[in-house]
């Protein structure tokens, strides 16, 4: 009966002594990566974000046609748009206040030379 009674015992030391530790220091690791996680993804995003600013800096810099044209080419379209919408208070139908000329430059023109962007939000019925 001895023998019976220390072959328990010796499983349990041996469990004790060679899986125990490593299922200790396994959960210890979960545990610190589980609180490190959101600081080093803050950390990784803030660094990849950082890049693609300074990226975008230099682009900047060097972007054609430069500035000022693009500013006198946005002043000279606006110039040219002699009619508008308007949206009266109370309304959800814009009103027109003008008239087209062939002249006018359309949105679709001005996009195909890549001067603007077309932008369509959807707004709901009232």
């Amino acid at each position: 009966m001895s023998k019976q009674q220390a072959t328990p015992s010796r499983a349990k030391q041996l469990f004790s002594a060679l899986v125990l530790p490593y299922v200790i220091v396994l959960l210890v690791i979960g545990g610190l990566t589980s609180l490190v996680y959101p600081t080093a993804a803050q950390w990784l995003s803030q660094y990849n974000y950082s890049k693609l600013i300074n990226n975008y800096s230099s682009l900047v810099d060097t972007v054609k046609p430069d500035e000022q044209e693009q500013v006198a080419a946005a002043h000279a379209y606006n110039d040219a748009l002699i009619s508008g919408a308007q949206l009266l208070p109370n309304q959800r139908i814009p009103s027109g206040n003008g008239t087209f000329t062939n002249a006018n430059p359309t949105v679709e023109s001005a996009a195909a030379h890549g001067r603007i962007i077309r932008f369509s939000p959807q707004i709901p019925a009232a």
